[in-house]
């Protein structure tokens, strides 16, 4: 059925062609007038006719030029001139010499996705290369005088004539339906999830409100002349909110901090115990200055260690037994308070580099670094600490 429909087409644009060139019919003058062929479409004639309705209906509005008050098909000159549906240089200049233009605009209209459509304009000028421009749109835009198909012609005929002033914002939005507002202002239907809203050069708020889906909304910077996409993420009013997985540091947060503190409580136990021992060992020494006033109870030279000599008398062993006690506690007191302040700066470093701590306060962890130096009299840790 397609073929014969085809085939009738193509003799009846034959029958055209040889009426006008017999000059049965009369044939107009090269005025410089500019034609807008009629789109062709294999699956959107409706739309095409739309569109090239609406293009005529811009050019001839648009100041200094003159429009061509004709109808003719690129479908009826193509299958008559036997040129394929996108005529190649040499069949554009013989639709040109048939219609007696020295310029045209043609194009061609096709499916580009789900519910949209794919329209292809050239402005074919004896000489002169190709000017070419390609818009997409909704394949429910079929009245030339809607105001998003004029918008469309519109912005299809400033491409081809380098006139472009208008700016676009594409919105992406799932596969439904909405409402699309920029700048709190609604512009915009969403079809299959998509529409276009033109707009002025600048940044703008793009929202999208569809029923059952929360609002979402974008900041979009848009630029002279561009078209702009941006795609919105739309959540469900009563989607779970989505729980991240808690990250490693966060995991081995909590055992860190179990840690520091075990070992800060380690090393407070350890000071505690080192300051008895610092007591006992004050005390301990002012016995020892006792009997050493008194020479340990031993007649003759001073004795400068109680233990160095025969303990005769009760005194001096009392005072040897005393000086050894005192030796064991100055040793006490000094590991022991060495290892109560190491621990307690490990634990405070294992805290103060804690990353977890930072994520779970939202604020950025502090950053320690450890740098050890040695000189020649001295050494020790450098530490620095970024806030």
């Amino acid at each position: 059925m397609f073929g014969f429909l085809r085939w009738a087409l193509a003799a009846q644009a034959t029958l055209f062609v040889l009426f006008f060139s017999s000059g049965a019919l009369a044939q107009p003058k090269s005025t410089g007038a500019l034609h807008v062929l009629t789109f062709d479409s294999d699956d959107a004639e409706d739309q095409a006719d739309a569109l090239s309705t609406a293009l005529r209906s811009r050019v001839r509005s648009s100041p200094g030029w003159n429009l061509a008050e004709t109808s003719s098909s690129l479908s009826m000159l193509t299958a008559a001139l036997k040129c394929p549906q996108k005529p190649d240089a040499a069949c554009l200049q013989r639709i040109g010499d048939q219609i007696k233009s020295d310029k045209f605009v043609w194009g061609v209209v096709s499916k580009s996705g789900k519910g949209q459509l794919s329209a292809e304009a050239h402005f074919w000028t004896r000489g002169k290369p190709d000017i070419y421009a390609r818009e997409s749109f909704s394949d429910n835009l079929k009245d030339p005088n809607d105001d998003n198909m004029k918008r469309l012609a519109g912005h299809l005929w400033d491409k081809l004539t380098g006139t472009v002033s208008a700016s676009f914002i594409i919105v992406h939005a799932g596969e439904g339906e909405g409402s699309v507002l920029v700048d709190n202002v609604v512009r915009g239907k969403l079809d299959h999830g998509q529409t276009k809203v033109e707009v002025a050069p600048g940044t703008h708020v793009v929202e999208v409100r569809a029923p059952g889906f929360q609002p979402s909304r974008q900041s979009v910077p848009v630029t002279l002349g561009a078209d702009t996409p941006v795609t919105l993420t739309l959540v469900a009013e009563n989607a779970k909110p989505v729980v991240e997985p808690p990250h490693e540091a966060e995991k081995s947060g909590s055992g860190r901090k179990i840690l520091a503190y075990s070992v800060i409580g380690l090393g407070v136990v350890a000071g505690v115990v080192a300051v008895v021992e610092a007591a006992h060992w004050g005390g301990l020494q002012t016995k020892i200055n006792a009997d050493r006033q008194g020479n340990y109870g031993v007649a003759g030279p001073v004795v400068a260690d109680p233990c160095s000599v025969s303990p005769s008398t009760m005194q001096a062993a009392h005072a040897c037994t005393t000086n050894k006690d005192a030796k064991t506690s100055s040793l006490l007191a000094w590991v022991l308070g060495g290892v109560g302040v190491a621990a307690i700066a490990t634990g405070s470093i294992l805290l103060i580099t804690d990353r977890s701590q930072g994520k779970e306060s939202g604020t950025t962890a502090k950053k320690l670094r450890v740098t050890p130096y040695a000189g020649l009299r001295s050494g020790g840790l450098q530490l620095d600490m970024t806030f």
